[in-house]
């Protein structure tokens, strides 16, 4: 029995020892990726910039010793641009998006920017921080993101932070504001798998946590103008749920 009890607590210890190795590890590599699509971007090459992107959403996954799963990617279509809504479970959710469509501006908390390296990798992302609550505050944010956007798909994660019991939260209407004022179509995105990896509240890296991407039919924009509120949020809310597995 008490070896039992032992196999959990060493691997406890292993998993926070190789978190030790890895944070620096994640931290060298986006310094240098973001380096090289800063001197990319002032010489105006934008689509080395993408490649980068690619490149640092890849190294991520290799450095955490992980196969991101993606399902449904034929509902993705590259030509469209979307406004791609999904939980929020950790601060890799971003790479595993990106992961997947590379062409993002994202919106959400400012506390991200304040991550050394990555923030500026963000703000060449065009992302655009909430600094403050209130619906007339996220309304002048998310304008400002729909007009930076250009050609971009624009992400946005409804519960407007990350989990902290692997549920999914209630979703936050700002993002309706975006239906109702551009012609855009919304693409739920459901991740698994992230908050058992590595939750806002806790430094070490689950190892064996296994990691998954489901890309849902996108929702046609205009059908959703004609609905209420409270229906596009429970229409958004529960495509992220049907596939919903984290707990």
């Amino acid at each position: 029995m008490q070896s039992i009890g032992f196999l959990p607590t060493l691997r406890k210890i292993a998993f926070f020892l190789l978190s030790l190795l890895v944070y620096p590890a994640l931290y060298l590599s986006t310094a240098f990726l973001v380096l090289l699509a800063y001197c990319c971007g002032l010489a105006g090459r934008k689509k080395m910039v993408k490649q980068l992107t690619l490149v640092w959403t890849r190294t991520v996954l290799v450095i955490l010793l992980k196969k991101l799963s993606i399902r449904g990617m034929e509902n993705l279509d590259p030509e469209r641009k979307y406004l791609i809504i999904a939980n929020h479970a950790s601060a890799f959710d971003i790479n595993a998006i990106m992961r997947v469509c590379p062409d993002v501006s994202w919106f959400g908390r400012e506390h991200l920017l304040k991550i050394p390296l990555f923030g500026q990798f963000l703000r060449m992302l065009n992302y655009i921080p909430m600094k403050t609550d209130g619906y007339r505050n996220t309304k002048n944010m998310i304008g400002q993101l729909v007009k930076n956007s250009g050609e971009y798909n624009i992400a946005i994660f409804p519960e407007g932070t990350r989990t902290l019991d692997g549920k999914l939260s209630r979703f936050h209407k700002g993002f309706i504001y975006i239906i109702r004022q551009v012609d855009i179509d919304v693409l739920p995105v459901t991740l698994n798998g992230f908050y058992r990896l590595k939750p806002k509240n806790r430094f070490t890296i689950d190892f064996t946590a296994k990691v998954s991407v489901t890309i849902h039919p996108a929702i046609s924009g205009e059908s959703l103008k004609a609905k209420t509120d409270d229906e596009i949020t429970a229409l958004a809310r529960n495509a992220v749920l049907s596939d919903f597995r984290e707990i």
